[in-house]
């Protein structure tokens, strides 16, 4: 693979890097169990995507730089071009592993909200009916 479809193809996945930056809602800030929290995907998948993603370039650079090991630069024009593209690569690779970050975070959090709502449902369940807290059916 010449250079340059690798570029393009550095900067399509730069421009895609995100999933979890783009699909995953945070928490309100003062949630509270008593109201349904409405934030994330539904599902870990954006993160997971990312990090896919991550693998993929990180997958192309090996390629690459497998390939100039075996060229040496001619001159420093071409060095310091190969150390720009490197950087380049880990830009990229760091924006969707800091993208699968954020999406991991808030699917954590988004998820202990939904737990902690559904408890809290169970327990107003089990008062309303004259049940103790934390038994499993109607009054005893």
């Amino acid at each position: 693979m010449t250079p340059m479809p690798r570029i393009v193809a550095a900067l399509a996945a730069l421009a895609l890097s995100g999933c979890s930056l783009i699909t995953m809602e945070r928490l309100p800030s003062g949630y509270r169990p008593e109201t349904t929290p409405r934030c994330g995907t539904g599902s870990g998948a954006p993160p997971v995507l990312d990090v896919l993603w991550a693998g993929m370039i990180g997958a192309l650079y090996t390629d690459v730089a497998l390939e100039w090991s075996e060229d040496p630069p001619v001159d420093d024009v071409e060095r310091n071009d190969r150390i720009s593209l490197s950087g380049f690569y880990a830009a990229v690779i760091a924006s969707f592993l800091g993208s699968s970050y954020y999406g991991l975070r808030q699917y954590r959090r988004c998820a202990g909200a939904r737990r902690a709502h559904r408890a809290w449902l169970e327990e107003t369940r089990t008062r309303r009916d004259g049940s103790a807290p934390g038994a499993a059916g109607g009054t005893p």
